[in-house]
C-alpha cells in the first residue's frame, strides 16, 4: 500500500525484499544571510538557556516577516528594495505555504483580522516585545 503513495514517504524500505527506495529528491531550498542570522540567533538564544516558548516566538516572528506579510501583501514596513529581496528569496517557501490546509485555514478563518497572535496580525514591534517577556 505506502510502495503506490509516494507523497506519503521520502524513504521507503521493503523489509521483505530489502530493497530501498527514495522518492523524488528533494528540493534544496535557497537560503539568504537573514536566514543563517536567524538561525545563529535562535542557537545562541538556546545556548543562553531562553525556554520554548522563545525559540516557538522566534520562529513565528520569522515566518511573519519572510513568509506571511509578503505573501499577503502587508510587509509595508519594508522599503521596496528589501521588499523585492526578501519577495525573491522567500518565494519558493511562499508558494509551497499557499498549497497548505494551513494556508487555506489561515485564509479562511473569519477571525483572522481579529485574533491576536504573531502567526496572525500582531505588529512586528509587538512581536519582539512578546520574545522579551517570554
Amino acid at each position: 500500500m505506502f510502495k503506490t503513495k509516494r507523497e506519503w514517504w521520502d524513504v521507503l524500505c521493503d523489509i521483505s525484499t530489502g530493497e530501498v527506495f527514495v522518492s523524488a529528491p528533494v528540493e534544496k531550498d535557497d537560503h539568504d544571510v537573514s536566514d543563517r542570522s536567524f538561525v545563529l540567533e535562535v542557537l545562541d538564544g538556546v545556548a543562553a538557556g531562553y525556554d520554548e516558548e522563545w525559540v516557538r516566538c522566534m520562529f513565528e516572528e520569522y515566518m511573519l516577516k519572510n513568509v506571511v506579510d509578503i505573501a499577503l501583501g502587508e510587509a509595508n514596513y519594508l522599503s521596496p528594495d528589501a521588499l523585492a529581496k526578501r519577495s525573491a528569496v522567500n518565494n519558493k517557501r511562499i508558494t509551497k505555504w499557499a498549497r497548505t490546509d494551513s494556508y487555506k485555514r489561515f485564509m479562511d478563518s473569519p477571525h483572522r483580522m481579529h485574533f491576536h497572535s504573531p502567526a496572525f496580525n500582531i505588529s512586528s514591534s509587538q512581536i519582539s516585545c512578546l520574545c522579551l517577556l517570554s
